[in-house]
């Protein structure tokens, strides 16, 4: 992806992925290529991640999206 940010996509794994959008509030399934931002939740089977995006030292600002 560009320099800042990750992006998800599950490849046929048995329990999938599933990502929450930080305006939602459930986890919903994810088929294709999806980006993470700051503040979603994303789900690899039963282990659950906050994306908490820290921008360094002289790169852009973060913005809501």
């Amino acid at each position: 992806t560009p320099s800042t940010g990750f992006e998800v996509q599950d490849l046929m794994s048995e329990k999938g992925v599933q990502l929450q959008r930080k305006e939602e509030n459930s986890f919903k399934p994810q088929e294709e290529r999806a980006r993470l931002n700051h503040g979603d939740k994303v789900r690899f089977g039963e282990l659950e991640y906050l994306v908490v995006l820290v921008p360094q030292k002289g790169s852009e600002k973060l913005t809501k999206s």
